[in-house]
């Protein structure tokens, strides 16, 4: 699963 987490104003691929 690839999850975009742009709340931080960063954007960061987390693979889980």
């Amino acid at each position: 699963m690839v999850q975009i987490d742009n709340r931080l104003g960063k954007c960061s691929m987390i693979m889980g």
